[in-house]
């Protein structure tokens, strides 16, 4: 099963890179790992069910095989 991660659907930065769902989008490119995205809208982040995988109602979030992560800066030192 490949990874899903949440992303913003209309970035703030307007593309620029600044969104924090970058770097991790970034990492699996790097690696090669096939991956699916969660598009949210700014309504979609304060919902239980998103503040079910991240409890700050923020992106990005990883989910892959029962794993779930909600920090950028872990997500990409589980992808290495």
């Amino acid at each position: 099963m490949n990874p899903i991660v949440s992303v913003f659907a209309a970035a703030p930065d307007r593309g620029r890179g600044l969104a924090r769902d970058m770097a991790v989008r970034w990492a699996l490119a790097e690696v090669g790992q096939d991956h699916e995205l969660r598009p949210l809208s700014f309504a979609d982040l304060k919902t239980p069910k998103h503040k079910a995988r991240q409890p700050f109602g923020q992106i990005p979030t990883y989910e892959n095989d029962g794993l779930t992560l909600f920090e950028s800066g872990a997500i990409v030192l589980h992808i290495a």
